[in-house]
């Protein structure tokens, strides 16, 4: 399970910032970044679907402000935002 919510917050340290912004790929999707990566939703299966729902629009939007005001100049933040 990968934390965003360091990043999201603006807590973490610009080293964990590439770490995690480096592998959002995982997350990613035609709408938005995932709350779970796909391989982890199966585990919990279907019945969990309100807080594991696919997509969360306050993630992507926590992602994008910490991506403009805290890690523009973090390696890959702009391929990202």
């Amino acid at each position: 399970y990968m934390n965003l919510f360091p990043v999201l917050t603006g807590i973490a340290g610009e080293d964990k910032a590439v770490r995690v912004i480096n592998r959002t790929w995982e997350l990613m999707s035609g709408f938005g970044l995932r709350s779970l990566r796909g391989k982890d939703r199966k585990r919990i299966g279907q019945s969990d679907n309100y807080w594991t729902g696919p997509i969360w629009i306050n993630l992507n939007y926590l992602m994008l402000r910490a991506l403009r005001t805290k890690y523009s100049a973090v390696e890959g933040s702009a391929e990202l935002y």
